[in-house]
């Protein structure tokens, strides 16, 4: 039995505390006084309810507890909180860091992209290297449209085209498909015409006037930003059209004829791409233009007016075994090839004077007329799959629209509706999910582009500058 020190009242031994006052007898644990639950004589909370506990009183062999007026679990509460934000905050950088890393990772690790897709190392101007950084600087702004930076790395097809400002020079611009990026390459007052991609799309050839402005014109090649400019001709003549070979060791191109009118009398030609080892393949009274490699590079096709009229012949890419594919009384143009080789497709005003469509053999054989209207229907060109062709005609109110067709001339749906202007041209980007073409619709040529089922029109250039003359870049690599 043991008594207790504040009442006096006998308790058991084994009692915690007196059965009269409550009071907690020595070496035991002793209550919380807010929910009764037992604690030990050194904690300062209590373990079931939070609250805090401060000893009283002077004796060592009693132990009186009494609530603080500060609420522990505000203050866990509190820290709760705290807690939660900081590690919703870490699970929100984790995942950004996770995106980043799963869709980011091939732009972050390969971020010097050239325009084909591929990493290479530019020169400059001066002749020194440098590291290409993606991104196309401009000459300068020039009258007419709006030179800004392009961004090569993207996955966008670029497109080459011709802009004749207000003083009568054309110029050359680069932009992206749809419509951004413009750059200026050419900056001069003289004529720059005809820019040709090489097929991996690090060079465009072109004909300029530049340099003594005696010359009717030589075939420059430079980088698709301006930069690197190289003269591959230099004579007294005029030269132009070029073509370039599918593997791009060639550039097969137009020169007037030595001791001729220099505008007449264009004979073909090949040279490599720094302009050395030139051969003639044409050589005639007449003209021979628009030189265009098969697809396989083994052969050229173009026009020919050694017969009295505009007729399509085809040569070995050596200038061998010239024929006249189409060989008539009328006027045969505009050829181009299936992209597997194994047809030609052009336009022609045989028959009963109409210019219609026509698909033949590379040898000539199985001519079959694709179209039949009492319009004029030109500019045919092979979708990238082979499976369609579309082409301009002035059939219905005698403006140019745009078609296109199955290649059997079935399936003919019209993409766009001129009521009194003219929209002709069409070409197809190289995944054929887009096509290209010129528009009067503005009052003045502008590029447009569109869906292949004629919806999505878009002005790409919109100015009041005269654009036109271009060429899809070829497919990114990126």
């Amino acid at each position: 039995m043991k008594k207790c020190n504040a009442c006096g009242e006998t308790n058991d031994d084994s009692a915690v505390f007196c059965i009269k006052c409550g009071e907690q007898f020595s070496s035991f644990t002793s209550l919380c006084p807010n929910c009764k639950s037992i604690i030990a004589p050194d904690d300062i909370f209590c373990k079931k309810c939070g609250k805090e506990l401060i000893e009283t009183g002077s004796k060592k062999e009693t132990h009186k507890y009494i609530e603080r007026p500060v609420v522990i679990k505000e203050r866990n509460l509190s820290f709760r909180i705290f807690i939660g934000l900081i590690s919703g905050f870490a699970a929100i950088v984790i995942i950004v860091l996770i995106l980043v890393y799963v869709i980011g990772f091939n732009n972050l690790t390969n971020p010097f992209k050239s325009i084909a897709g591929t990493e290479k190392v530019e020169e400059d101007k001066t002749g020194d290297s440098k590291e290409s950084t993606g991104e196309i600087a401009t000459e300068k702004e020039s009258e007419g449209e709006e030179t800004v930076t392009a961004d090569t790395s993207s996955d966008k097809f670029l497109i080459v085209f011709g802009s004749q400002h207000e003083g009568g020079n054309t110029v050359i611009y680069v932009m992206d498909s749809d419509g951004s990026n413009k750059v200026l390459l050419t900056d001069n007052d003289l004529m720059n015409r005809s820019p040709a991609w090489s097929p991996d799309g690090s060079k465009i050839a072109f004909n300029s006037d530049r340099g003594d402005g005696e010359d009717p014109g030589d075939i420059y090649v430079m980088n698709p930003d301006g930069g690197n400019l190289v003269q591959l001709t230099d004579n007294d003549l005029s030269d132009g059209s070029c073509s370039w070979s599918p593997d791009g060791s060639r550039i097969a191109f137009v020169s007037s004829k030595e001791g001729i009118f220099l505008w007449k009398n264009y004979e073909i030609w090949t040279m490599d791409p720094d302009g050395s080892n030139k051969v003639q393949l044409t050589d005639n009274d007449s003209e021979d233009y628009w030189p265009s490699w098969s697809p396989d590079g083994s052969k050229i096709v173009f026009i020919s007016e050694r017969d009295g009229n505009d007729e399509i012949y085809i040569m070995d890419s050596d200038g061998s075994n010239q024929v006249n594919l189409t060989d008539n009384d009328s006027y045969d143009n505009n050829p181009s090839w299936s992209p597997d080789g194994s047809k030609i497709v052009f336009n022609s005003d045989r028959g009963d004077g109409d210019v219609e469509i026509y698909i033949m053999d590379p040898d000539g054989s199985n001519l079959v007329q694709i179209t039949d209207s009492s319009a004029q229907d030109y500019f045919p060109s092979w979708s990238p799959d082979g499976s369609k062709i579309v082409f301009n005609s002035d059939r219905g109110n005698g403006n140019e629209k745009i078609y296109v067709m199955d290649t059997d001339g079935s399936n003919l749906v019209q993409l766009t509706d001129s009521n009194s202007w003219d929209d002709d041209v069409p070409r197809w980007s190289p995944d054929g999910k887009k096509i290209a073409f010129n528009s009067w619709r503005d009052g003045n040529s502008e590029i447009y582009i569109m869906d292949p089922d004629g919806s999505n029109q878009m002005n790409l250039t919109d100015n009041d500058s005269w654009d036109g003359a271009f060429l899809w870049g070829p497919e990114s690599k990126n």
